[in-house]
């Protein structure tokens, strides 16, 4: 009981203290910020205090782990058993993980061109914007990250240069607070042995981060300017035009991500090492290895 309460005092203390940071407190539109809060208690109970809300988590992991499986055939036949599940040499990350980027990243490139997730991306925004009283921009990008994370900053591109200073500040807001659907595929495949339920708990961790970023931002960087109504529709980038250019356009963009991911950690990872070796001339404190 008493976490609870702690939890539930933290929440308040975040809340005061980007109140405090604010750049304009007595524009703080309180309907936002109490949707959003409202929301985000109704979803957190949904998820992780209704009876059944174990199994569902349950259920959709082990899906979420059929189909990753099921994708792990385009990495065994390009990397063979580097890239199996249970490989003779051992956990690769590159190969065993970070492969599946490339995978999910072409998929949500197709479904655009299929029409799927701009539908389904629509539909949620509206419901987002009359709920929260926001921009159909803010509302597109929301509902948006919880797929395609920074490419959906491609469908509202010909909107950026009318967007007002606190809706910026939201839709970036946003897009820190969620995972795409590519990086919610690489931390299943690290995480799913020890962690059964944890593709339930990454997206309902996604959802409920939505209303979270939105009460933050419209906190923070409150509504002080008359923002241009746009329509509620998504502008399908030039890489998804065709069935076949999707695939491939969405794949090189999930290759650019895992090479640019590869890079950087053998880079800062050996950096820490160089480190770790001079601290151990000097004095008796190291850095945990990898």
């Amino acid at each position: 009981m008493l976490q609870k309460i702690i939890g539930l005092v933290g929440i308040f203390v975040f809340l005061f203290i980007a109140w405090l940071c604010s750049s304009h407190k007595k524009s703080v539109n309180f309907r936002t910020i109490l949707t959003a809060f409202s929301l985000e208690l109704v979803i957190g109970t949904i998820i992780f205090l209704l009876p059944k809300s174990r199994d569902v988590l349950l259920a959709f992991s082990n899906f979420f782990s059929k189909v990753i499986e099921a994708a792990r055939e385009g990495v065994v036949f390009v990397f063979g058993s580097l890239g199996a599940a249970n490989s003779e040499q051992g956990f690769i990350l590159i190969f065993q993980s970070l492969t599946f980027i490339i995978i999910f990243a072409s998929l949500c490139s197709l479904l655009y061109y299929l029409r799927v997730l701009p539908f389904i991306i629509v539909t949620i925004a509206k419901f987002v914007k009359k709920f929260f009283g926001i921009s159909a921009i803010e509302a597109i990008c929301s509902a948006s990250n919880m797929f395609v994370g920074i490419e959906s900053f491609t469908s509202i591109r010909p909107y950026f240069k009318s967007l007002t200073r606190s809706q910026l500040f939201m839709i970036f807001t946003v897009f820190m607070s969620t995972i795409a659907s590519s990086m919610l595929a690489l931390y299943v495949s690290l995480l799913n042995d020890k962690i059964p339920t944890i593709a339930g708990h990454l997206v309902g961790a996604t959802v409920l981060s939505i209303p979270n970023a939105i009460m933050i931002a419209k906190i923070m960087e409150p509504e002080t300017e008359t923002p241009k109504e746009n329509e509620m529709k998504i502008e399908v980038p030039e890489s998804a035009k065709t069935f076949t250019g999707s695939i491939v356009n969405g794949a090189m963009d999930g290759g650019k991500m895992v090479m640019g991911i590869t890079v950087l950690l053998v880079a800062v990872i050996g950096i820490l090492g160089i480190l770790n070796l001079c601290l151990g001339y000097f004095t008796d404190i190291t850095i945990a290895k990898c």
